[in-house]
């Protein structure tokens, strides 16, 4: 954990450095290199990884306890970096990444007043949920834009009032985090739970025939689904290779 000191210029500079692990962050805070926010109780863990055969960092979510799992929830998936940057929270209160020349690359991207923009706090929840808050009031949360990975709270579900779209989505490869092929999600059109004999819940995941994907990708994300077993992890309980028919089927977890 270090210390940001912003002049008028907003340039960066006199940079100081602690050792100490926390659980937050707040304003002139940032995490870079191999530092990491952990959650109160030691859970999870927030920094800068690169997955295994990859030269990429990430910034992202991943178990304290069990370091060698892979990432639970990954910031900019769509912005890779060559190496480890700042993460901190800017002067809108927001929380962001930096590369090593200082340009954003992922934001949580939500409007906050004036009087809040300096005294935002970032928490790591011992959930897994990466919490932007003032006060007592949650700002964004990581828990509504999930990876590809459902943990204890993690609703998946569709906000037709405020269009918000909770969904998981597939790492493109197993050693690559940029968003892959496949989603998992509400249609407003499909039904994604079902019941099995003795009533029990489960969630269907069926690959659209209209994606052009076949039983390549299909059998990369099971690969990375059994890599993924844990008490705080919806388990899959089976699937289907049938024809066209490509299908995951997951145990429900309620809202």
């Amino acid at each position: 954990m270090g210390w940001l000191v912003l002049p008028s210029n907003t340039l960066l500079s006199h940079i100081l450095s602690l050792s100490t692990c926390q659980d937050k962050i707040v304003p002139g805070q940032y995490i870079t290199g191999n530092q990491t926010l952990v959650s109160s109780l030691g859970i999870f863990s927030l920094g800068f990884f690169n997955p295994e055969n990859s030269s990429k960092y990430f910034l992202g979510i991943r178990f304290n306890t069990f370091p060698d799992t892979a990432l639970v929830w990954i910031a900019n998936r769509e912005s890779l970096l060559d190496s480890p940057g700042l993460f901190m929270l800017s002067s809108d209160g927001n929380h962001v990444v930096l590369d090593h020349t200082r340009n954003r690359v992922w934001s949580t991207n939500v409007s906050i007043s004036v009087s809040a923009m300096n005294h935002t706090t970032g928490l790591l929840a011992d959930t897994g949920n990466l919490v932007l808050s003032f006060e007592e009031v949650t700002l964004s949360q990581s828990f509504d834009h999930p990876s590809d990975t459902q943990l204890t709270g993690t609703k998946i579900n569709l906000n037709k009032n405020t269009s918000l779209k909770r969904r998981l989505t597939s790492w493109a490869a197993l050693d690559d985090p940029q968003l892959g092929n496949f989603t998992f999600g509400v249609d407003p059109q499909l039904s994604i739970q079902g019941i099995l004999p003795g009533n029990q819940e489960v969630a269907v995941k069926r690959l659209s025939k209209k994606s052009g994907k076949g039983h390549h990708e299909f059998m990369n994300e099971l690969k990375l689904i059994a890599k993924l077993q844990h008490t705080n992890l919806a388990h899959l309980m089976g699937c289907c290779m049938e024809g066209d028919e490509l299908i995951l089927i997951y145990e429900y977890m309620p809202k």
